[in-house]
């Protein structure tokens, strides 16, 4: 019905997300390719992974003028039950959004924005290790990173690293080392029900009102 009212969508809230990435977020810009040309700006990949607000960075941090049009409707709609936005959960996010953030942290010429992308990936550790404290680790090769990212971050000297915090983490990932706790094989019950079934995602899908 191309009369009735646009529904405007907000993100969930943290209960609605229930460990799921939210369906909303900033996804779509237009740049200008000159712009692009310019300062040397690809589609930034790191692993692959998390390629869009590594980009924004980019763009961002060298333009001079940016515009936030909220008059403008589109709807992208991706029939894919296996895409990210349906199969990770948050802590996955976390352990991607660390790696990212601390590359951008470590090669960015912007020292203004050190300290940004410095707790960008800081807080997603910080995240990461909360949640391992209460419900144990979920992947092996996540935590892993996830510790060696952390103690990357021991070695610079900046006013604002939070060396404290730091520490106490390091205790967190030290005491799943030491008691060798037990990891979540993805074949367990509670792997699965950190993912979205096929039904659950064409529910979705037939939820959604197109104006």
């Amino acid at each position: 019905d191309l009369s009735a009212d646009i529904e405007i969508l907000y993100p969930e809230t943290a209960e609605e997300v229930n460990n799921k990435i939210p369906r909303l977020e900033f996804w779509t810009g237009i740049y200008n390719a000159g712009f692009l040309r310019k300062n040397n700006i690809k589609f930034y990949e790191y692993r692959a992974q998390d390629i869009e607000s590594a980009f924004r960075y980019l763009c961002f941090s060298r333009a001079k003028n940016i515009k936030i049009e909220n008059d403008l409707f589109f709807i992208l709609q991706r029939v894919n039950v296996q895409s990210n936005t349906h199969t990770w959960n948050i802590h996955k996010l976390n352990r991607i959004k660390a790696l990212v953030y601390f590359d951008l942290f470590e090669t960015t010429p912007f020292e203004e924005d050190k300290e940004f992308l410095f707790f960008s990936a800081f807080n997603c550790i910080k995240n990461y290790a909360e949640y391992s404290l209460k419900n144990g680790i979920e992947d092996k090769a996540d935590f892993s990173v996830m510790k060696k990212l952390r103690a990357k971050m021991e070695n610079y000297d900046y006013p604002f690293i939070p060396k404290k915090e730091l520490k106490r983490i390091k205790g967190v990932f030290f005491k799943f080392t030491l008691k060798n706790k037990k990891f979540v094989s993805p074949e367990t019950a509670v792997a699965e029900n950190l993912k979205i079934t096929n039904e659950e995602a064409i529910k979705r899908l037939k939820e959604i009102k197109i104006p």
